[in-house]
């Protein structure tokens, strides 16, 4: 093969998203730059997977090289994964209008591709993918003209590849240190690998019409070896953005004005469409600079800091998962390891991710100063998807524990994606409707991570969770309905009735999950008497297992409440913590809710 037509070039890409997908476990192992996080293999098999399903095959190579380019650069993954993406998105702007390509044209596409690549990283470290890259496309460039089929070429150039990639951890302190070369270095060599596998007929074109992508089956060992330290920033942060109609981005400028804001800074794509990954300790400040320029049209914010933790300090074989109407101070969700999918809050046409990408103070200042009320909408089917499977990595079952399905239809997209995953996996997912949301939810969520790291089997806590929904109470003292009448759960003329005669509601839930209301009283004071005496009364019946006060940006006003409830009950609240703009977008600002765990008999 000396020409290759579109037909050619998507098996080629198709042959080396196979590779890398067959090794993306071992790629995970040897993950040390530029944090140890154990996702490398995982990232690049899925943009590649992402680029060749959203391919669509054709004679024309310039037809196949965009639509792997669109589609690469939509599905990238972590900082190896956008390098990836951005050498495809390279590779078809040399293509450029070409039917079909010689072996100058290819090699050629190839070294765009590599400049490309390079061009999009704000510090570029030797010894990385980035080397690999580059060393077998000037090994390509160099060897064309003696080559007479593809084949040839790509056996030439190997070498160089090969050598560039062991010569790594001389070149990265990080990989010396870790004895093992760049997982993204060696991520490349087996995407071309998949290249020669095809060009010299190792892989019947067959074969890749029905290749799968689908997950592996994870291989755990009771406590993986520690590469490196732990990241020193939390969130791998990466969005997708377009530009606004009559606007263009402007890549290099994008990059300089990012590069203070954290580190690993990518910025892929080109002037109408862009993904931007970036290390950094507050994603919300990153979306809100994106924001002020284009329309974020996709966000991801994985914790570091708990893949790290996930990978090398495990707690227990029991993975907790939830999403993030569950309420629970960030540093209680560290310490038990408990995972969080983020729901989506909604102004407009752009989404946010809860907790992550929208803070309470630009929540509350959109909600009431913008022209958009905030919607809010459950997290994808893609978004459980990446977190089973990651999950499924490092444990050997997973349980997830999810806000009340009649509120929402998160319990059901997490159902579905957990039995598809389990299949794929090998591993047992269980998913639990709360009833519950906020504090209550979180209650219910610490006492299953706490049995988990105390050693409790699946099974204990699957058992135990029935018991502990039944027993969980949540009281929200509410001091305004308009976020109510806002978002359409109250009539405008209820809100204003409510509004002339200062009525301040007792909102709570159903043991179905049902909104309901527990009392009214015309003022805070009177509302939060009301809700200690209930809780006094479920402590006499039987102590607390558990209670905690969460609350609407009302700290000041919370830690008061607070310290009224402990002289009543005798005990200190297991946490005090902001709710979820999830949950703001009901309750209002100002809310103030007492949650508990009631003990046997109450």
């Amino acid at each position: 093969m000396n020409v290759m037509d579109g037909h050619a070039i998507f098996n080629l890409f198709m042959a080396g998203a196979k590779r890398v997908h067959e090794l993306r476990r071992e790629l995970d192992r040897i993950n040390v730059f530029p944090v140890p996080d154990g996702d490398t293999g995982s990232n690049m098999s899925f943009t590649l997977a992402a680029a060749v399903s959203g391919a669509r095959a054709d004679r024309s190579v310039a037809a196949v090289a965009r639509s792997l380019a669109d589609s690469a650069l939509a599905g990238a993954r972590g900082n190896s994964g956008v390098i990836v993406a951005q050498f495809i998105t390279g590779f078809g702007e040399a293509v450029a209008d070409s039917v079909s390509l010689s072996l100058r044209q290819f090699a050629s596409s190839c070294v765009h591709a590599s400049r490309r690549a390079q061009d999009a990283i704000a510090h570029p470290a030797e010894g990385t993918i980035l080397s690999a890259i580059k060393a077998w496309a000037a090994a390509l460039e160099s060897s064309v003209t003696d080559s007479p089929t593809l084949s040839h070429l790509l056996e030439k150039a190997h070498p160089s590849l090969e050598e560039a990639v062991r010569r790594g951890p001389d070149r990265l302190p990080e990989l010396k240190a870790a004895g093992v070369v760049d997982a993204g270095a060696k991520g490349f060599e087996a995407f071309v690998s998949g290249f020669r596998d095809f060009a010299e007929g190792r892989i019947d074109p067959g074969d890749l019409a029905s290749a799968a992508f689908g997950s592996v089956a994870p291989s755990i060992e009771p406590e993986a070896e520690a590469h490196g330290s732990r990241p020193t920033l939390r969130y791998c942060c990466e969005f997708l953005m377009e530009a606004r109609p009559e606007h263009s981005l402007d890549l290099d400028r994008l990059r300089e004005e990012l590069d203070q804001e954290g580190d690993s800074l990518i910025v892929a794509g080109g002037n109408m469409k862009a993904r931007v990954h970036i290390h950094a300790d507050d994603p919300s400040r990153i979306a809100g600079l994106l924001s002020a320029k284009a329309r974020l049209i996709e966000q991801k914010g994985d914790d570091m800091l708990l893949q790290y933790l996930d990978a090398h300090e495990r707690l227990s074989d029991v993975a907790i998962l939830t999403d993030s109407a569950c309420d629970l101070p960030a540093e209680l969700a560290l310490k038990y390891r408990i995972h969080q999918v983020p729901l989506y809050v909604r102004f407009g046409d752009e989404e946010y991710l809860d907790k992550l990408t929208v803070t309470p103070d630009s929540f509350y200042d959109r909600a009431e100063r913008g022209p958009y009320f905030p919607k809010s909408s459950q997290p994808t089917a893609l978004a459980f998807s990446r977190a089973y499977a990651t999950l499924a990595s490092h444990y050997r079952s997973v349980i997830a524990i999810h806000l009340a399905s009649t509120m929402s239809g998160t319990y059901e997209a997490s159902r579905r994606e957990a039995e598809r995953v389990a299949a794929s996996e090998g591993v047992r997912i269980d998913v639990f409707d709360s009833r519950h949301l906020s504090g209550s939810l979180g209650l219910i969520v610490l006492e299953a991570a706490r049995m988990a790291e105390s050693g409790s089997s699946h099974e204990q806590i699957m058992e135990a969770l029935p018991r502990l929904s039944a027993a969980a109470e949540n009281l929200v003292s509410v001091r305004t309905l308009r976020y109510m009448v806002l978002g359409g759960r109250v009539s405008p003329l209820k809100g204003l009735m409510a509004r002339v005669m200062n009525l301040k509601p007792i909102v709570s839930v159903d043991k179905q999950g049902k909104s309901v209301l527990y009392g009214k009283a015309f003022s805070i004071k009177a509302n939060e008497k009301k809700i200690l005496d209930m809780a006094k009364g479920y402590a006499e019946r039987s102590p607390l297992a558990s209670w905690a006060v969460v609350h609407a940006h009302a700290e000041a006003d919370a830690r008061a409440f607070a310290r009224k409830a402990s002289a009543v009950l005798g005990s200190e609240p297991a946490y005090m913590c902001e709710i979820s703009s999830i949950i703001a977008m009901n309750s209002g600002r100002g809310a103030v809710s007492f949650v508990c765990v009631k003990g046997p008999g109450a």
